[in-house]
């Protein structure tokens, strides 16, 4: 079993996306969890931005009930 640490874009919604990528590699974490709605770039561009970064992206989910 492999354990992966990411971080929650969730607490840094002023961050630009490129930006809080940086911080999260810098910051020694290998993924981010993105709720790809929030967000104003395509996931295909949210994609390219983390393999450009070497990270995971991991998609948040939002459900209610």
């Amino acid at each position: 079993m492999k354990l992966i640490l990411g971080k929650s874009k969730w607490e840094m919604w002023d961050d630009p996306l490129e930006v809080f990528l940086q911080r999260v590699k810098d910051s020694g974490f290998e993924a981010t969890e993105i709720y790809l709605g929030s967000r104003k770039e395509s996931p295909a561009e949210i994609t390219r931005l983390h393999s450009s970064c070497g990270l995971l992206l991991i998609g948040q989910i939002l459900t209610q009930g």
